[in-house]
């Protein structure tokens, strides 16, 4: 039996005693946008996001990374160039990131004011260190561009970096005790570094394509650094035209394993995250007339892991990852329409799922972008709204990613959903009588509220650990009667905590079956 058997088989020994306090890992808590126009901080501590101007002296383009601690207190964020603490300075030892030729043009050159360090989407990526409360890892790469004649031949990005930072020194601003150092040399497409959570729950695997293939190479991480588990082989094998565009990530459970772009549609792979095989590969290519002339486009998951969202940069699609069919399954969620002529046409892009399990679109040139309010419902239920997040002033080709943060062991998987951080109103009256209907419960998914005097502005569902797993408002709209889906929780015992327009609460317990 090697090591690496052995570490996995002790962690998940080890976590069969813990109790994680899942919901409470808030990493994701802050994200911060930059472009020529300004900065921007979008703050998901009351639940919901704040936007506000904020002053961040490097641009972002794509690349492109914002940590917070466990508490949600933004640590330090990066451009792919360099690193910068929360205080919005440069970090110690935070520069000189991905060394060559393009970091040379676009970072310390003449267009340095105007760009951070070019690469398609999730070029960087960061995760705390494992066990390790102050320090964490960005995975990053450099690439290098090649020419004939003065054609642009291709892209290429020869090795997989990590740089390691620590908290805890220079007073809490931090320093990077580890930079650039190559974990794996070959040929990755630009961007598309995914990572998934271990099933300890605290370790990481992290998958990378390899150019022009379709290879894929696994890598164990944990606290002593980042390690090759396999290569899996199958699949589509990505082309010129297809190699480093549209969108990687895993599902909120961690199970699969989803890459898309609007050439080749989408590709869904099952992974296990205790050995780290990827396998079981399905492929639901777009038809012919939607496929777009470059291949753009993101995927998004919905909480559950039961929806697909996908972008062909001007339309979204939803797809039942359940249905015996699932390119049948489809459905036309939205048109990007362009109701205020602007110059440039707004657009659907890479998906992110936020800390309020509400998915968001990012428009990848303008000023907002858009929301898909209750992605665990089916068709346009989904409630997609475009532009509904507002940006002060436009932003460009920037579209954060975060892994999901607060997957848990096997067994106490969590949810994606952050519990709010801080409270925006007063403490709401707690009621003592019964004005709300609750049925069927016993459940197996499906829930009704309805009330009898009162309408329902709000609904939380908590498990017995106090944790947030489900939270839906509904402020301007208290409606009398309100259908939830369940079906995506374990079976148990839960407290539904039922709030009014007038912020009454009411409590009702729940069984899932």
């Amino acid at each position: 039996m090697n090591k690496q058997i052995i570490f996995t088989l002790v962690s998940l020994w080890l976590t069969s005693f813990i109790v994680f306090d899942i919901g409470a890992q808030h990493h994701d808590n802050i994200w911060l946008m930059s472009s020529v126009n300004g900065g921007i901080k979008i703050d998901f501590s009351t639940g919901e996001p704040q936007v506000s101007e904020v002053d961040i002296p490097i641009i972002f383009h794509n690349t492109a990374a914002t940590t917070s601690d466990v508490q949600g207190d933004l640590q330090f964020y990066t451009n792919g160039c360099e690193i910068q603490h929360f205080e919005f300075g440069n970090m110690q030892n935070g520069g000189g990131l991905n060394p060559g030729e393009v970091f040379d043009d676009f970072c310390v050159g003449p267009s340095s004011s105007n760009w951070g360090y070019p690469q398609t989407g999730h070029g960087a990526v960061s995760v705390p260190v494992p066990f390790q409360e102050s320090e964490y890892y960005l995975i990053h790469k450099p690439y290098d561009l090649y020419s004939q004649n003065g054609q642009l031949y291709g892209a290429w990005a020869f090795e997989l970096l990590y740089s390691r930072i620590d908290m805890s020194e220079n007073n809490g601003l931090g320093k990077v005790t580890e930079k650039n150092i190559a974990f794996e040399i070959d040929s990755f497409e630009l961007g598309h570094v995914a990572l998934n959570k271990h099933a300890d729950g605290e370790n990481w695997w992290l998958i990378q394509p390899l150019n022009y293939s379709n290879e894929y190479a696994v890598f164990h991480v944990d606290s002593f650094g980042l390690n090759q588990q396999a290569r899996y082989t199958l699949g589509v094998v990505d082309e010129l035209e297809t190699t480093g565009t549209g969108q990687s990530l895993f599902s909120p459970d961690g199970t699969q394993y989803f890459r898309y772009n609007s050439i080749q549609g989408l590709r869904i792979f099952d992974f296990d995250r205790i050995t780290g095989e990827l396998s079981n590969f399905r492929h639901v290519p777009l038809p012919l007339e939607d496929q777009a002339e470059i291949a753009y486009g993101g995927v998004g998951i919905s909480p559950s892991g039961r929806f697909a969202y996908v972008s062909t940069i001007f339309d979204i699609y939803q797809y039942d990852l359940q249905a015996p069919d699932i390119a049948a399954s489809r459905v036309h969620i939205a048109e990007i329409t362009n109701p205020m002529d602007y110059i440039i046409h707004p657009t659907a892009f890479n998906f992110q799922l936020g800390p309020d399990c509400k998915l968001y679109v990012f428009n990848n040139s303008g000023i907002s972008h858009h929301v898909i309010h209750s992605p665990d419902e089916p068709g346009l239920a989904c409630d997609f709204e475009q532009g509904a997040l507002e940006m002060p002033y436009p932003v460009f080709r920037d579209m954060p990613y975060f892994p999901h943060y607060r997957l848990g062991p096997l067994g106490n998987e969590g949810s994606p959903c952050a519990e709010p951080l801080v409270s925006t109103t007063e403490q709401p009256v707690a009621a003592t009588d019964n004005a709300f209907e609750v049925y069927p419960n016993p459940t197996y998914g499906l829930v009704t509220v309805k009330g009898k005097r009162e309408g329902v502005a709000a609904l939380r569902v908590i498990d017995q650990f106090g944790r947030v797993l489900l939270q839906k408002n509904w402020a301007n709209d208290a409606s009398f009667k309100r259908e939830v889906n369940l079906s995506h929780l374990p079976a148990g015992i839960y407290t539904l905590e039922i709030t009014t327009a007038d912020d009454i609460i009411y409590t009702e317990r729940l069984i899932l079956q």
